[in-house]
This record gives C-alpha cells, structure tokens and sequence, in this order.
C-alpha cells in the first residue's frame, strides 16, 4: 500500500436543520432556517493506494476530513487516480452536526438559553459524497 494526501473539492448530499433566533417586539424567538442544501466543500484526504504499475491504474481507498461552522465531517470511500495528480472517489460519511436539544421553532428564548441548547448530534453513514482530489507531496 502507498500512502498520499490530497486536497478535495466535496459534493454532498448532506443535510440538515439549521436555527436562529429572531427578535421581534423585543422579544427572541427560535426559527427554522430550513436545512442546508446539497453542497460544495473542501476537504483532506489520506489515501492508501494499491499500486498496479502493468495496468497503469491505482486504486485507494480513503479517510478524510472536512467541516465549517457547525459541522464535521470524516468521509470514507475508494477511488483511483486518473493522472499524476488527479484523483476521483466516492463514498460515504459519518461526523456530526449542531442541532436543538429541547428548544423548538416558535419557543421564546434568550441567546444564552439559545446557545446552551444547541448540541452536537452525531450522523452515521447515510450520506454520500463524490470528490475531484489534488495529490499534494507526491
């Protein structure tokens, strides 16, 4: 097995509730944002290749890492390098994401009890992600 790390463009179709606080009157309330869309995000992989010089075509299977303000993601999946540099994979993802514990939208709230109810839920593997990799110090 080789080992390589890349950087990676992510497709996801990850999704999930996204809440605010909203004042109105003087007063503070939960709201649904709607949930985050299908998405482009940046990411890191290792990837441990199976090296098959007579055929020219180099399989791996891969871990990686990717988050932004309320998530985190560790994508799992195989692909194979393309070119030198350039790699494909698909697969799948677990990791976690903010999310309300007793609140609900329409509850009056305050940003502190806002906040201290925020939790992070944890996702299993439901989700899919494709990736265009860049092989970096190889």
């Amino acid at each position: 097995m080789v080992p390589f790390v890349s950087v990676a463009t992510i497709y996801t179709n990850f999704r999930y509730p996204n809440y605010a606080l909203i004042e109105k009157d003087t007063i503070s309330k939960v709201i649904s944002e709607g949930k985050t869309n299908p998405s482009l995000k940046i990411g890191a992989f290792l990837h441990l290749a199976l090296p098959m010089k007579n055929y020219g075509f180099y399989p791996f299977v891969q871990l990686g890492i990717s988050t932004d303000q309320s998530e985190l993601i560790l994508p799992l999946g195989a692909g194979f390098l393309l070119y030198d540099k350039i790699s494909i994979s698909a697969g799948t993802m677990l990791g976690y994401h903010k999310t309300l514990d007793q609140l609900k939208p329409g509850m009056i709230a305050t940003q502190d009890q806002f906040d201290a109810d925020l939790k992070q839920t944890v996702f299993g593997f439901d989700n899919w992600y494709f990736s265009l990799n860049y092989t970096i110090g190889k």
